[in-house]
């Protein structure tokens, strides 16, 4: 890769990873290699890290709802104690 190509898509590469929306753009734009490569990376982090934070949010959702049963904060009528009773 030409080391003036590699100058040139620094600046986009880097943006890529913390502002994915850059490196969507990217991917259709395709005017540079490096950050051609770069934005085909973060794509696939994103879609990876979409992966994974379903079955997590679904499984921290299930262990909330266990623990609310077992502190008592989901029974009904009076102020029964659990974590959200004031």
């Amino acid at each position: 890769m030409d080391p003036k190509e590699v100058a040139d898509g620094k600046v986009l590469a880097a943006l890529g990873y913390p502002i994915w929306v850059i490196a969507l753009v990217m991917l259709f734009i395709r005017n540079n290699a490096f950050s051609l490569y770069h934005a085909k990376q973060m794509m696939t982090l994103v879609i990876i890290q979409a992966g994974l934070f379903v079955p997590l949010f679904g499984l921290f959702c299930v262990f909330q709802t266990a623990v609310a049963a077992i502190t008592g904060a989901a029974s009904s009528g009076g102020s029964g104690g659990g974590f959200l009773a004031m």
